[in-house]
């Protein structure tokens, strides 16, 4: 049965195929049974990122990073782990990290709740269900069975702003700003949402000479139409195309001069900055 494929949930960076005997094996391990929908999922996927890859956790959508694969041991030596210093019982699998370090998404595997699903935060703090002082594992209101069509993008003002809050820092990061632009447009974030007072995040890349997060942001779906306010309401083109001038200038007068680190890092950035303006005039071609 497809569980996963109808529900219009896709997975990036999933493990290797498993076997069945692999699942078995998985399921000795860590002594119990997983329930029907989830073991479908580790045949079809074994872990991976989902886009759409948000959940109506208490509070307010919360993103999976990413399902733990059965490969190299990952959900196993995790569970151990789990199990050994924050006292998860062993009926529970954590099946997902959440968007930090310290949150879990939990599968309960026992007889009598096959299929609970619970949201574990602050794991350090151990494992405390119904807990009348003080918990931290929350049972939510889906189950394995209808998880893959719980996902969506994110649907709240603020978890908007915080969004683009992070895409806008991240733009001049020439290194993470692609793969975090790429994470956030995954995560349901649409591209052309500026907060109030601010410009598009392509403006500071193309200050900031991130070039290639530029590049990113069109490809993704960056609007043509955005104006700079810090530079006369100039189109994203114009700004382009005044780099390029720069750069340009810059790389005839290094070779004039044979500086050789300055000739680099200008082909580079003429390089970028053409590979970004393609991506321009195929978004704006395809708008036509």
């Amino acid at each position: 049965m497809k569980i996963i494929d109808s529900y219009d949930v896709k997975f990036r960076r999933t493990g290797k195929p498993v076997a069945e005997s692999e699942i078995l094996d998985c399921e000795a391990e860590l002594e119990l049974t997983f329930p029907l929908p989830y073991a479908e999922f580790l045949r079809q996927h074994n872990g991976g990122s989902p886009s759409p890859a948000y959940l109506p956790f208490p509070g307010s959508p919360t993103k999976v990073q990413r399902f733990l694969s059965i490969s190299d041991r990952d959900l196993v030596d995790t569970c151990k782990r789990h199990r050994s210093d924050s006292g998860l019982p062993d009926q529970f699998v954590s099946i997902a990290e959440l968007d930090d370090s310290e949150s879990y998404l939990v599968l309960d595997c026992s007889p009598m709740n096959h299929g609970r699903l619970l949201f574990w935060v602050y794991v350090d703090e151990g494992f405390r269900l119904n807990d009348s002082e003080y918990s931290n594992a929350t049972e939510l209101y889906f189950s394995i069975d209808n998880l893959f069509k719980t996902f969506g993008p994110a649907k709240n003002r603020e978890d908007l702003d915080g969004m683009f809050c992070r895409l806008y820092y991240s733009s001049s990061d020439p290194r993470n700003g692609p793969k975090i632009a790429t994470a956030l447009v995954d995560a349901g974030y649409d591209i052309n949402f500026v907060l109030p007072t601010f410009r598009h995040p392509i403006f500071g890349s193309i200050d900031s000479e991130a070039f290639g997060v530029a590049e990113t942001l069109l490809k993704l779906g960056t609007s043509s139409s955005h104006l700079d306010p810090l530079h006369d309401n100039a189109s994203i083109a114009d700004r382009l195309a005044d780099a390029f001038r720069h750069w340009n200038g810059l790389s005839d007068a290094t070779i004039e001069n044979k500086y050789q680190p300055g000739q680099t890092m200008a082909k580079r950035n003429i390089a970028n900055i053409e590979s970004a303006m393609m991506a321009l005039a195929q978004a704006t071609s395809n708008l036509g």
